[in-house]
């Protein structure tokens, strides 16, 4: 009876915010960072081994970036993985994020496919272990049709599935000086207009919500051409 409540509860504030205005301003960027594929209408998938590896604090602070205001955000977390407080901290205003937790596979598909589609929120943030390539499609399409940015969380088996993503990164968390200052390794494998390959070497400011380029590893392809692989 919860989880039907709380879909019913995610059905009225995605009706009441459709009736807003999307904002739809990007800032342009000649950076590495962020790469290609995170624009409105785009889907973006983050593979990681494990929860706690520091890859929805990227995805977060490196869209919120991009947004021309704090945005409508949804928030599909089954396993309770990302906190109200720790949103806060990268820069988020609660009073704009929707909350769905504790929720069946399916009832998290249908949460994040109604999101994407109602025009009434720009950020789907959501956590995905086993998506089927027709799931997957059709979330590529809801994403495309509403305009909104969508930030999958996924395992290592996800390597295994086809992928409808504009943008797949595998983040591995990396040893840091301080606790305030993460730093991963985020590895494109497969980016919108962009070459795959590149592995950056990112830090997360945890006081300021900004994520800092620290150095850019050489491309695989370029380093075969180097050495003549």
């Amino acid at each position: 009876m919860a989880q039907v409540d709380r879909l019913q509860e995610l059905r009225a504030l995605l009706r009441q915010a459709s009736g807003g205005v999307r904002t739809a301003g990007e800032k342009n960027s000649a950076a590495v960072w962020p790469p290609g594929g995170l624009g409105t209408g785009t889907l973006s998938e983050w593979v990681a081994a494990e929860t706690g590896s520091g890859a929805w604090e990227l995805a977060v602070a490196t869209v919120r970036s991009q947004l021309p205001g704090n945005g409508r955000w949804l928030v599909i977390d089954p396993v309770g993985e990302i906190s109200p407080r720790a949103c806060a901290m990268w820069g988020l205003d609660l009073s704009q994020v929707v909350f769905v937790r504790n929720v069946e596979p399916t009832a998290a598909l249908w949460s994040i496919e109604q999101g994407l589609r109602s025009r009434g929120v720009d950020v789907v943030l959501a956590r995905v272990e086993r998506l089927a390539p027709v799931a997957f499609r059709r979330l590529q399409l809801a994403t495309e049709q509403g305009q909104a940015r969508c930030l999958l969380l996924r395992e290592l088996t996800a390597l295994q599935e086809t992928s409808w993503a504009d943008l797949r990164v595998q983040i591995q968390p990396q040893s840091a000086r301080h606790w305030s200052r993460r730093r991963v390794q985020a590895q494109i494998l497969k980016q919108r207009n962009g070459l795959p390959g590149s592995e950056l070497m990112l830090e997360l400011d945890h006081v300021t919500g900004v994520v800092r380029l620290v150095s850019e590893l050489a491309h695989p392809a370029f380093v075969s051409q180097a050495t003549g692989a």
